[in-house]
């Protein structure tokens, strides 16, 4: 049995490419609400966005997505489930195909040129 949490979301700290349809990751952002009216974010985070947002007393408050500076790779190393399936399908029919062929002996072009070369050293012989 193979460790399933490989396949979790991983946090990183570049951003990387989807392996198999080369997709960059996307940046983690985590979203927070001012407690207060008025309130602005001070924190160290990068403000992706600021959403001023009228509560029922008719005070502004705030809502904000900040970027974490780090990316997010949903699926291990994947976006997505279909990518990391269609990689995995490939990949398995990749080595099928690198067995078959490791198996399949000679090819026809090999054996035409050695028999060329039979021939020749036939020749020679005489």
């Amino acid at each position: 049995m193979r460790r399933s949490d490989i396949a979790s979301p991983r946090l990183l700290s570049k951003q990387v490419r989807c392996y198999n349809c080369q997709k960059v990751s996307k940046p983690e952002i985590i979203k927070m609400s001012g407690e207060r009216p008025g309130e602005k974010y001070t924190g160290n985070l990068k403000v992706k966005r600021e959403i001023p947002i009228t509560d029922s007393e008719g005070k502004i408050r705030y809502n904000y997505e900040l970027f974490t500076g780090k990316y997010i790779m949903k699926f291990g190393f994947f976006c997505s489930v279909n990518c990391g399936l269609v990689w995995a399908c490939h990949e398995i029919q990749r080595r099928i195909d690198k067995r078959n062929e490791k198996n399949a002996g000679l090819s026809d072009q090999n054996k035409d040129v050695l028999s060329i070369f039979k021939k020749n050293l036939m020749k020679a012989g005489k």
